[in-house]
């Protein structure tokens, strides 16, 4: 079973060895077209404040030890996963990245700036998914595949995959910051359950929510409380 979550805007300063990306090439055209930007530039190109350009700045420009995605990474989603507990077997997580593209969990990465709403760079959504969807295709073919990504990465994701969602019934919309929870939380039962089929991840019930059938589709999996 491979799993897909989304990467988080703030970083950890924590260090785990790890492997290497997917696509080395393609990230450090990226990286290295960022890197040629002013300081004054990136602060106008990712609309960010006077304390974070700075940092950003820095990400480009500074030697960095690389980590384990999923150490490096560190919102909300990420401490819901709690990585260092993780206990895998046979079901993986991948991360979808606007510079990474693809990110199995434990290859090292370096701490950066940029999503696929930026488009200084031009269409990103375009830059990876040829390559996406011919990694998936020959690497996937036979698992099952598991979306728990926000909506901005789902149609990286080839398909037949089954999407992952949270509703509180009670509420026009379900909070970002929940929803980041649930993502993680679910991702971790997947991974120390080492759960298997459909039917098991139906049957999971954390923080009160609950498989939903009725608001279910066969390939939109929708729990609520």
């Amino acid at each position: 079973m491979i799993i897909f979550i989304s990467p988080s805007k703030t970083f950890t300063n924590s260090i785990k060895p790890g492997k290497s990306i997917l696509f080395k090439d393609k990230t450090e055209r990226l990286f290295n077209e960022i890197k040629s930007f002013k300081k004054d530039e990136i602060k106008i190109k990712f609309d960010l404040s006077d304390k974070l350009v700075d940092e950003v700045y820095d990400y480009y420009h500074k030697e960095q030890t690389l980590s384990q995605a999923i150490i490096r990474y560190g919102g909300i989603l990420y401490k819901s996963l709690d990585a260092e507990t993780l206990n895998f077997k046979d079901n993986q997580i991948f991360i979808l990245s606007a510079m990474y593209g693809l990110v199995p969990h434990d290859a090292e990465i370096k701490k950066y700036r940029i999503d696929f709403t930026h488009r200084m760079l031009g269409n990103l959504y375009h830059y990876w998914k040829k390559d996406l969807t011919h990694y998936m295709k020959l690497e996937f073919k036979n698992e099952i595949l598991i979306d728990l990504t926000s909506k901005e990465f789902e149609d990286l994701i080839i398909k037949p995959k089954y999407r992952i969602d949270f509703k509180v019934l009670n509420q026009k919309t379900t909070p970002t910051v929940l929803l980041k929870q649930m993502r993680g939380l679910f991702a971790r039962e997947i991974v120390n359950k080492n759960i298997q089929t459909l039917d098991q991840i139906k049957s999971l019930v954390i923080n009160d929510f609950k498989f939903n059938q009725e608001l279910s589709t066969e390939f939109e999996f929708i729990f609520t409380k």
